[in-house]
């Protein structure tokens, strides 16, 4: 055997997608995607809710029933994916399963998104504090983020879940697209671009 004949065979045995590299290597392509939904919804967002300013009136006026009045946030927090309550054609709520998984978003062309909740405070005088929780609207979330159902899944729950065994995620789901955010910005090929400068 040439020693060219034998590189290319070792290269071969190196590229090619065998379950360790599939596991490990392919797996790992993605997770700074994920680490990094992971950290700006477990890290971050408790920080922003931290630094918020309480709004608080403070009034002389008679008239009104209060003093002092402060509201603030308290805590936000994404759920999971869940599928809209079902409602039948008298009206009622119907029981079932609302799970929602990225299979079912890319067959009928949904975002795979979930609510993100705050709990919000209130304060009237020297009364006891108020809370009520309050959806702030739909976040697309993260395939396999610690957001997603199929976090911690293993092989054979995803494969009946319709995914790949070996799916690694750190992409969105929008309107049944998978969309992903690049890292790296580049121009689209074949499409002119002109700068006008008058020096340089």
């Amino acid at each position: 055997m040439s020693t060219k004949t034998k590189k290319t065979k070792n290269f071969n045995e190196q590229v090619r997608f065998t379950e360790k590299v599939v596991k490990d290597g392919l797996r790992n392509a993605a997770s700074h995607h994920v680490d990094s939904f992971n950290y700006a919804f477990e890290k971050v967002l408790p920080l922003i809710c931290k630094y918020m300013l309480p709004v608080e009136t403070v009034t002389t006026d008679e008239t009104l029933p209060f003093k002092k009045f402060a509201m603030w946030f308290e805590s936000f927090e994404l759920q999971k994916p869940c599928r809209p309550a079902a409602i039948d054609l008298s009206g009622n709520n119907v029981q079932q399963d609302d799970t929602m998984l990225p299979s079912e978003c890319r067959i009928r062309g949904m975002n795979y998104s979930a609510p993100l909740v705050a709990t919000v405070c209130r304060k009237v005088d020297n009364e006891p504090e108020e809370r009520i929780s309050v959806p702030l609207g739909n976040i697309p979330v993260m395939v396999r983020s610690r957001f997603c159902n199929l976090a911690g899944m293993s092989e054979d729950n995803l494969v009946r879940s319709g995914e790949d065994m070996h799916e690694f995620g750190g992409y969105f789901i929008i309107n049944g697209n998978e969309k992903i955010i690049r890292m790296l910005v580049v121009n689209k090929r074949n499409y002119p671009v002109c700068f006008s400068r008058p020096n340089f």
